[in-house]
């Protein structure tokens, strides 16, 4: 139940979209930084 209440919330709340995308971006690059430092 909880799942489906924040999955609404998701469709319906434009700047929760946004708040989730940067905060996937930034673990993204967090990681393709970590990955390319290793490989130095």
């Amino acid at each position: 139940m909880t799942m489906s209440i924040y999955m609404l919330n998701y469709i319906n709340d434009i700047d929760l979209r946004r708040r989730v995308s940067r905060a996937l971006n930034r673990g993204e690059a967090f990681h393709q930084l970590r990955a390319w430092n290793s490989s130095n």
